[in-house]
Formats: structure tokens, sequence, C-alpha cells
């Protein structure tokens, strides 16, 4: 009896700590907690709010968003841009609003409510609705007063809601270029003021179809088509055919670049060209057809468009630095050799006389030659003048060969009109001779390996 006596003293005594812990604690966060969320100007979840009207003085700006897509319904249809859409909706969800302490019956008009400037209209997949009225009134600290849906009091919200909602309607159109998908591009046509090529997609790989055998970088391939159609559309100017006239004055019925994406489905194509006139680059697009004018600073990217600059400029030079162990070089004659025992490098070649050797520059000069590139393609008639005297080569402990340099004579060549030195070359990976610029070469400098020895201190003689 006295046990069952101890265990309900003990329930009981449970309990009432249970409550006395809710009501001073659990009970104070809710309340707290519902304090805070009653400051969020929306109170619908920002990934459920599809739907979004904007209205002030001079329009109106409707846009909604359909299968995780946002439209711009009205003053025009057309695709929005999806990351602006989703940073306006974080900021504004994010944003609070201060109460003000009135009477019961609040007069709007004394706020600048009665006729708000701007109006904001939001709804969710869940729903909700909600309608912020913002005034043209501001506190001395340039807040704005809104009413939110039926609240019957005046809230103080942040100046955002007014600059969000002076935004043309330009700011929230589709900027890239192209809209389309470029993953599924399988052609591209490009015109430059230097040159004019077509680029074809072969299970995956994008190769110049005049010459197949041309070995092209896809990274650089891929990340020009990123910039093509990443290019920002700062306005636009017209919709649909547009006119003679306009495309005269815009330099467009003779452009001087041009650029066509295709897929199994249709043909896109951009014409460009910089203007004398004001000194702006426009353009005019196909599906949909859009005159528009661009980013001035992205004309570079479109004027100089050439193919030897996406051919490969690295596979040819590609070893694997952590498997060479030995070291053989032979340059102007004199013949050089290096062993890695142990994690360090050791001469097995003579050692001048006088001199020291410096492990950390036979390193050294071996980073240099992994980060070798071919700096020109040169014509078949060059390439008749190549002899490879000079030479180095990299092997593994097992002798196994893993990368092979050959370079002579050095020739003069001209590239983009200015005249430069190069060694002709070429590697144990291909029978294709090609070009180093000089400088890159000469800087390897095996000689730098050795260092004269400082001379002995003599002993003094005593008298």
């Amino acid at each position: 009896m006295k046990f069952n006596k101890t265990v309900a003293f003990g329930i009981i005594t449970a309990m009432i700590g249970f409550i006395i812990y809710y009501f001073e604690f659990i009970q104070k966060e809710q309340i707290q907690n519902e304090q805070q969320n009653s400051m969020f100007v929306i109170k619908s979840q920002p990934q459920d709010i599809n739907f979004l009207q904007i209205q002030n003085n001079k329009s109106i700006l409707t846009l909604q968003k359909n299968n995780q897509i946002w439209q711009i319904i009205e003053p025009i249809q057309d695709q929005a841009d999806q990351s602006i859409m989703t940073d306006l909706i974080k900021s504004l969800s994010e944003q609070k609003a201060q109460n003000i302490e009135t009477a019961t019956d609040v007069n709007l008009s004394e706020f600048g409510l009665e006729q708000p400037q701007v109006v904001y209209l939001w709804k969710s997949s869940t729903g909700q609705s909600e309608k912020i009225q913002i005034s043209s009134q501001k506190n001395f600290e340039g807040q704005s007063f809104a009413k939110i849906s039926d609240e019957l009091k005046v809230r103080i919200v942040d100046p955002i809601w007014m600059a969000k909602a002076e935004s043309s309607v330009t700011f929230f159109r589709e900027k890239k270029l192209y809209r389309g998908d470029i993953s599924k591009l399988n052609h591209i046509k490009i015109k430059s003021l230097n040159e004019e090529f077509v680029l074809k997609k072969n299970e995956q790989k994008w190769i110049y179809p005049k010459s197949p055998e041309i070995e092209l970088d896809q990274n650089k391939i891929r990340k020009m088509i990123k910039d093509f159609s990443e290019a920002t559309i700062q306005n636009y100017i017209s919709e649909g055919e547009a006119s003679e006239k306009d495309l005269k004055i815009k330099g467009l019925l003779k452009p001087l670049s041009q650029i066509e994406f295709a897929n199994v489905d249709e043909i896109w194509n951009v014409s460009l060209n910089l203007s004398e006139t004001d000194k702006a680059l426009y353009g005019l697009t196909s599906k949909p057809s859009f005159l528009i004018q661009l980013d001035i600073s992205q004309w570079e990217k479109f004027a100089n468009a050439n193919l030897d600059s996406l051919r490969d400029r690295k596979s040819l030079m590609t070893f694997s630095i952590t498997d060479v162990q030995k070291f053989f070089a032979k340059i102007q004659n004199i013949n050089y050799e290096f062993l890695n025992e142990n994690q360090t490098w050791n001469l097995k070649s003579n050692l001048p006389e006088n001199n020291e050797f410096l492990p950390i520059e036979s390193e050294k000069i071996l980073n240099q030659i992994h980060d070798l590139q071919i700096s020109e393609f040169v014509a078949p008639e060059l390439a008749k003048n190549f002899d490879g005297k000079n030479m180095v080569i990299l092997k593994s402990t097992n002798d196994q060969l893993i990368f092979q340099l050959n370079w002579g004579p050095l020739v003069n060549i001209n590239s983009n009109g200015l005249e430069k030195e190069v060694y002709l070359a070429r590697t144990q990976l291909s029978k294709n001779i090609f070009a180093i610029d000089k400088n890159k070469i000469d800087d390897l400098n095996l000689n730098r390996v050795f260092k004269i020895k400082a001379p002995v201190p003599q002993a003094v003689k005593n008298d």
C-alpha cells in the first residue's frame, strides 16, 4: 500500500512538473514563435507561391508558375527569368513588418493607404491568398506604410517593396540569349569576323566535319556554347518580324556575326552586329523572333570566335607526373640524366667540374614540362622542316616510356598578324607536328640544375 502511494505521489509530482514546464517554457516559446511569424509580411511558404501580381500607378505585372516554371502573363506573354523570380520571392518572404500603435478605427487616408501606390497580390498552391497594399507615404526613416490582407492595422515595411514594384517588365523577362536546352544541341554554325565554320556532335563528341581528324577541346566547346547561350539581353526592342528600317538602323541587314544552334527538332539562330551609330550591340533572334540589345562587353566572344581556339592543345602533351621516375634529356648535344630515388632526384649524368647538383630544380623542370601546351598548329609545308634533335624522355621505374617530346628547329611563323619564334615539336602520342613558343622551351633551361660551388675560404697564415 505504501509502495502504491509512493508511485502515485511520484506520478502526480511529475505531472505537476510537466504542466509547469509546459506553461513556463513550451507555451511561452510557442507564443513567441507565433508573434515572430505574425511579423512576416508573406505568410505563405516560398515554395508554395505560384502566382504574383504587382500593380503600381503605371502598370500591372502578372506572373504565374506552371510546372515549376514562372511565366509572365501580363502585360506581355513570355518566359520569366527563373533566377530573378527565385531571388525575388526569397527576399520578400524574409521581410518582416512593424506594427504602428493606433486607435481601433484606423484612418487609412492618414497613412496614404486609401489609394495605395503599390499592391502586391500573392497566391499559393495551398489556396492561400495575400494582398499587400503599400503607401506612397514614408516615415522619417524612409520606410513605407502598408496594410496586409484584412488586418485592421497599419504596418511599416522595408523600402525593398517599393523598389521591386518599380522594376520594368524587362527586369522579369528571361535574359538568356538562347532559351533551349544546350545539352541537346548536335549542330553549331558560327560566323565571326575571321571565319565561318561548322561543328557537329558525333557520339557525344564535337567534331569538325571538314577534317574529323582534328582533335577539339570538348571543354572549350562546351564553355563557348554556354557563353553564347547565356549572353545577357539588356533590352527587348521589338517582337515578331522586325522592319527593314529597324534592321538597317541596327546594322543587321548585313550582320558581322551569326550563330546557329540546332537539335533534332529545331534550328535557332541569331544575327549580331555592333552599331556604328550608337556603339551598341544588337541582335535578331529566331524562334522566338526578337530584336534585342545585348551587353556590349559580350561582342568580343562572338566577333573573335575561331576554330583554332577550340583545338585540343593539351592531350598530346599529357602524362602522369607521379609515374615519372627516370628523366633523360638531350639539348644542343648535351645529355642529362636524373633518377628519382627515395622521393629525391639524383643526377646520373656527369656533373660539371666545380659544380653542385640542385635536386629541387630538376623537379621544377619536370613540372614545367608537365604544364606545356601546344602553342600553334603548323601547315604541312612548314612541318617538313622538323628535325627533333632536342628531346626529353620520361620513363617509369621499369623503363616504360611515359612521355617523349622532340623539338627543333627554331622557326618564325605568323600568328594573328604577328611574327613570333617557335620550335617545331612532336610527342610520341602522334605523328602530327606542332609548335611551342620559344620562351616556353627556353624556360626549361636544364643547366640551372647545376650551381657553381662557392670557393672554400683559405686558412689565414700566422706570422
